[in-house]
């Protein structure tokens, strides 16, 4: 039979005549349409008739099985339900048979003038044991199937119940969206339980912000107290330097051609870099103690064109400039400078420094790569070399000094040492004094020069060069005895 619009509203009538639910006429109604269910007015008269049950029935529990019977049928309207595989039909008449029976147990428990409808039997606690049947009062069982999957109750698939909300699953149903229910954990429907992992996602994410946010403010704390001992190292070696300029300043000398010089006190020291410094020479080693014995005074800068123009009557330098090193002046050339300035100051104090004397004001009381530290970086604050140079050389104390308040100790030109050339430190004077024993023709130059790179401006860097030999980067420091 195939069902119109007519036989639709027919339905409607039955189902609401009196106002009042009558499970016979309703399963009756369910019997005739599961026989002949072939198209999709038939699919929607199902469905109109079971919107009107779920209006009409006030047992919420089977308003529930009534409406996930709507829901399914409400699903499959799209497709006729004769396109449907014969498994498919099967689970929806047998859903029209559960309904239709559970309906045929209220009609025998019911009086026409009464709306009070009995609940299903079935047990609700997963703790307890499972009933499988509904059980009518004429004593015939009816098989129970899960309301949302439509799968069997029996001993392998448990009837559960939400323990938020109350709907009826099964285990079959619980699997599809949970992995494992562990061990005292309640049953929870896939709405539930994706509420609940929601609400848990967010309570770890809101945590995780938290943890980051304190984290954050710990680094930040860190970082601000880092800086803050920083600033207070950096004032207080700045003070250091300042005073010790200062000290330095109050024991300046000056010759009669101007030249000024640092009073350096006596002492001891480590020559040599250690084999952990980094771009160090074999030669530089080994590491040796020295003694200085005697206090003297060093140039405060490298002598200058216009000091060297003063005693010698000419400037051999390549870069002109009367307050920039003078260069290109040989060994040989700087002693003939020495012998002239004594002579005409009536004295034989002035002398180069020894290579002991030299590197013994050049550290200034520190042991690290460089009279400021260790650090490269710093480099250019103390010294022209090839980075900031411009490939040439600069006038003299534009720098920062070393703590003694000597200029120019790295880079700008090398400096001449009286010192012959020997490649290590093996059988090295301890004294201070200079080391010729007439083993070398070559004399050693310390300190880097404008053209080197940064390494070559270390503490403990050697050079060394013909006494004879002239270049554009090679210049001198004067010693004064006391």
């Amino acid at each position: 039979m195939i069902l119109g619009n007519n036989d639709i509203s027919g339905l409607s009538n039955r189902i609401n005549r009196r106002g009042e639910l009558m499970a016979l006429d309703i399963a009756k109604t369910l019997n005739e349409l599961k026989e002949q269910c072939s198209n999709d007015e038939e699919v929607f008269a199902i469905n109109m008739t079971l919107s009107v049950l779920a209006k009409k029935v006030k047992d919420e529990e089977s308003v529930k099985h009534i409406e996930t019977m709507s829901k399914l049928f409400d699903t499959q309207y799209a497709d006729p339900f004769v396109k449907l595989n014969e498994n498919r039909k099967k689970q929806l008449l047998n859903l029209c048979k559960y309904v239709e029976d559970i309906y045929s147990t209220i009609l025998i428990h019911t009086d026409e003038s009464t709306a009070d409808y009995p609940v299903s039997s079935v047990s609700s606690s997963e703790n307890d044991p499972i009933n499988h049947q509904v059980t009518e009062p004429n004593g015939n069982n009816i098989e129970l199937l899960c309301s949302v999957c439509q799968n069997g109750i029996d001993s392998s698939n448990k009837s559960l119940v939400c323990k938020v909300c109350g709907v009826h699953f099964c285990s079959t149903c619980e699997g599809w969206f949970r992995e494992e229910r562990k061990r005292g954990q309640p049953p929870l429907c896939e709405s539930c339980f994706n509420s609940e992992q929601e609400l848990l996602r967010k309570q770890q994410e809101e945590e995780a912000r938290l943890r980051k946010e304190a984290d954050e403010k710990l680094e930040r704390e860190r970082k601000e107290a880092e800086e803050q001992e920083r600033l207070r190292k950096q004032q207080e070696e700045e003070a250091r330097l300042k005073k010790e300029a200062e000290e330095c300043e109050k024991k300046k000398l000056t010759n009669s051609i101007g030249m000024e010089f640092i009073k350096i006190p006596s002492g001891e020291f480590n020559m040599g870099s250690p084999d952990t410094e980094s771009d160090r020479d074999n030669n530089e080693g080994p590491v040796h103690r020295v003694t200085i014995g005697e206090t003297f005074y060093l140039g405060k800068y490298p002598v200058t064109q216009k000091q060297w123009k003063a005693v010698m009557g000419n400037n051999p330098s390549n870069f002109k400039g009367d307050d920039r090193p003078v260069e290109k002046v040989s060994w040989d050339a700087v002693q003939d400078f020495i012998n002239i300035l004594n002579e005409k100051e009536g004295t034989y104090e002035y002398c180069l420094p020894s290579e002991a004397e030299w590197e013994y004001a050049c550290r200034a009381g520190t042991t690290t790569r460089y009279s400021f530290g260790d650090a490269q970086s710093k480099l250019r604050e103390y010294a022209w070399y090839d980075k900031n140079s411009g490939s040439e050389t600069h006038p003299v104390g534009k720098k920062k000094p070393n703590p003694w308040g000597l200029y120019d100790m790295h880079g700008n030109v090398w400096e001449w040492v009286q010192d012959e050339w020997h490649a290590d430190y093996d059988d090295a004077p301890d004294d201070g004094s200079s080391w010729e024993d007439d083993k070398s023709s070559y004399r050693v130059a310390r300190g880097g020069g404008w053209f080197n790179v940064s390494s070559s401006c270390r503490s403990a860097n050697r050079g060394n060069c013909d006494p004879g030999f002239g270049d554009s980067g090679l210049g001198f420091r004067l010693l004064r005895k006391i």
